[in-house]
C-alpha cells in the first residue's frame, strides 16, 4: 500500500493545468515566470521550476508561430543576445568544467531565452506594463518580508572586526544580501516610474509604500556595491525622465559634507570603505581580480567555460594566497571575459548598446506616449545600475538575478519596437493622407 501526500496530488493537478493553459496562451507562462522569480525558493529546487516553465513556454510558442498564430522578428541587436547566449553553449561544451559546466551553461542559456520570448510574444504595451506592475509587486513583497526579517551575521559577508556596528544583512528570498540588492536595483527605477506614471492618488500612495519598502530593503543589505548602482541609477532615471533635473545631481554633489550630519556613521563608513584597504573583503576582491586577470591572459580568446566547476579547476594555478576558495571573480566583466573569452566581453558589450542606443532614441522621440518613455527610461536606468554594481560583483551568480536582468532588457526592448511600429503606421498614414490631397488637387 502506498500513500501520497494530498498536497503533492493539488500541486500536479495544479502543475497540469497551468500547463495547459501555457499552451494554449504562452505570454501567460512569461507572466508567471516574472511573478516567481523572487518566490521560486518555495520549490525544491528553484532554478529547475523556473526553468521547466520557461522552456515549456518555449515550446508552445515555437508551436504557435509553426501555426503562424504568433509572429517573431529579428533585430541587430536580437543577433547579439543569441551571438551572445551561443557563447554561453559552447562555454558549457568546450571547458574543463564536466557535467557541472554544461549544466550551467543550459541553465543559462534557456534562461537568457526569455529575452526572445518577451520581445516576441509581448505584442501590445497592455502585456508590458501588467509585466512590470507584476515586477515592482513582488519585488515590494520580498522587500517588505527582508524588512521585517531579522537578517544574518557571517563574517563571510562583513568584516566583523570592522563593521562589528553594522548588525545582521539581510537577505530576504535570495539568499544572499548581494544578490538581493542587484535584485532590488534593477527593479527600483520601475518603482519609480510607477509613482510618476500612476494618476491614481491612492494607487500612488501604494508605490510609495512600495518605492519606500524596496530602499529601505537596498540600505539593509548594506551591500555597498547595491548602494553604489542604486545612486547611479536613480541619477539616470531622474536626468532622462527631465534634463533639468541634473541639478539636483550638482546640489548633491555640492552638498556632500552636509550628508554626514543626516545619515548615520555606519552607513557613512560603510559607503567610503569601498576603497579602504582594511576592509578585509576589499583586500579579498583586489587579490582575486589580480589571479583572475592573470587567467584571463592565459585564455583571452575563447575562456575557460562556464560554471564553478571550470573556474575551480582554473583557478588553482593562479590564486593569490588567502583566496584559494573563491568561486568566481567578483566582477562581472571579468567573470564573462573569464568564461566566454574576449568574444563574449565584446559581444554582450554590443548588445549592452543596442539595448542603451535603441532606448535612448525612444527616449528623445517627443512623438511617443509619456508612459512608455518613463517606463523605458527605467528599464534603461536600473540596467545601468546593475551594470553598475558589476564592478565589485558577479551579479549573474544567481540564476534568478541573470533572469530580472535579461527581462528587464527585454521589456524595454519590446516597448521600444512596439513604439517604433506605431510611429512608422502614423508617418505611413500621414503619407497616404497627403497623397491623397495632392490627387484631388490635381484632379
Amino acid at each position: 500500500m502506498y500513500f501520497v501526500d494530498p498536497w503533492m496530488l493539488v500541486g500536479i493537478v495544479a502543475l497540469i493545468a497551468l500547463l495547459a493553459v501555457i499552451m494554449c496562451f504562452p505570454e501567460l507562462g512569461i507572466v508567471a515566470v516574472l511573478g516567481l522569480i523572487p518566490f521560486s525558493n518555495m520549490f525544491e529546487r528553484p532554478s529547475i521550476a523556473i526553468f521547466t516553465i520557461i522552456l515549456f513556454s518555449g515550446i508552445s510558442f515555437v508551436l504557435k508561430l509553426m501555426r503562424a498564430k504568433r509572429v517573431i522578428e529579428i533585430e541587430l541587436m536580437d543577433v547579439f543576445v543569441l551571438l551572445f547566449g551561443a557563447t554561453l553553449v559552447l562555454g558549457g561544451i568546450f571547458t574543463s568544467g564536466g557535467v557541472e559546466s554544461l549544466y550551467s551553461a543550459v541553465m543559462y542559456a534557456v534562461f537568457l531565452s526569455i529575452y526572445f520570448l518577451v520581445a516576441n510574444a509581448f505584442i501590445r504595451k497592455t502585456w508590458i506594463y501588467r509585466a512590470i506592475k507584476l515586477i515592482v509587486i513582488t519585488t515590494s513583497l520580498v522587500a517588505i518580508v527582508g524588512l521585517f526579517e531579522d537578517g544574518v551575521v557571517s563574517s563571510s559577508w562583513v568584516d566583523m572586526s570592522v563593521f562589528a556596528d553594522i548588525g545582521a544583512r539581510i537577505s530576504s528570498f535570495l539568499g544572499n544580501p548581494n544578490m538581493l540588492g542587484v535584485y532590488l536595483v534593477i527593479v527600483f527605477p520601475l518603482v519609480l516610474a510607477q509613482i510618476l506614471v500612476t494618476k491614481r492618488k491612492i494607487v500612488k500612495f501604494v508605490y510609495v509604500i512600495c518605492a519606500a519598502s524596496v530602499l529601505g530593503c537596498i540600505v539593509l543589505t548594506w551591500s555597498r556595491g547595491a548602494w553604489l548602482g542604486l545612486i547611479v541609477s536613480v541619477l539616470i532615471f531622474l536626468i532622462i525622465y527631465n534634463f533639468k533635473n541634473i541639478w539636483i545631481v550638482f546640489a548633491g554633489i555640492a552638498t556632500l559634507p552636509l550628508w554626514s550630519a543626516f545619515l548615520p556613521q555606519s552607513i557613512l563608513d560603510r559607503f567610503m570603505s569601498i576603497l579602504h584597504m582594511s576592509d578585509s573583503s576589499v583586500i579579498y576582491r583586489f587579490n582575486t581580480w589580480r589571479g583572475v586577470l592573470n587567467m584571463i591572459w592565459d585564455n583571452l580568446l575563447g575562456g575557460i567555460g562556464v560554471g564553478e566547476s571550470a573556474f575551480k579547476n582554473s583557478y588553482v594555478a593562479y590564486a593569490v594566497p588567502g583566496t584559494e576558495t573563491v568561486m568566481h571573480s567578483h566582477n562581472l566583466y571579468l567573470e564573462i571575459t573569464l568564461q566566454l573569452g574576449l568574444i563574449g566581453l565584446v559581444l554582450f558589450g554590443a548588445a549592452m548598446f543596442a539595448f542603451v542606443q535603441k532606448s535612448f532614441i525612444c527616449i528623445r522621440s517627443r512623438e511617443q506616449s509619456s508612459k512608455s518613455r518613463t517606463m523605458i527610461a527605467a528599464g534603461l536606468a536600473g540596467i545601468a545600475g546593475a551594470l553598475t554594481m558589476g564592478l565589485t560583483d558577479y551579479v549573474w551568480y544567481n540564476y534568478r538575478v541573470f533572469l530580472i536582468f535579461w527581462a528587464v532588457v527585454a521589456l524595454n526592448a519590446a516597448l521600444v519596437r512596439i513604439n517604433e511600429k506605431q510611429h512608422a503606421k502614423e508617418n505611413a498614414g500621414a503619407v497616404n493622407n497627403l497623397k491623397s490631397v495632392d490627387t484631388d488637387i490635381y484632379l
